[in-house]
């Protein structure tokens, strides 16, 4: 996969994988930090759940774009604590 995310202000991130079979408590961190852009390449190392993990603690609204490529036979996003509920994934509006 190559990726690129950037959001309107810093949040805090948790780029993550939990092996399929395993509790999340064996989840593995590649990258974790405050930041508001981050771009990259990433191969699977094995079978399960790969993403991020964004958290606005700030007090003003923040708009993040994730556009990712490559190949994966599902693509989630959730909304909420812990895993919250599931919500649609499109892709954004042409830029003008």
């Amino acid at each position: 996969m190559i990726f690129n995310w950037k959001a309107s202000g810093p949040v805090e991130v948790d780029f993550h994988t939990v092996p399929d079979g395993k509790p999340a408590s064996a989840s593995e961190t590649y990258q974790r930090g405050q930041m508001s852009s981050g771009s990259g390449d990433y191969r699977s190392p094995y079978p399960g759940m790969h993403g991020w993990y964004w958290h606005n603690t700030g007090k003003t609204e923040v708009r993040l774009v994730l556009n990712a490529a490559g190949f994966w036979t599902e693509a989630r996003m959730y909304s909420g604590e812990p895993l919250g509920d599931p919500q649609e994934l499109h892709d954004p509006p042409p830029e003008n």
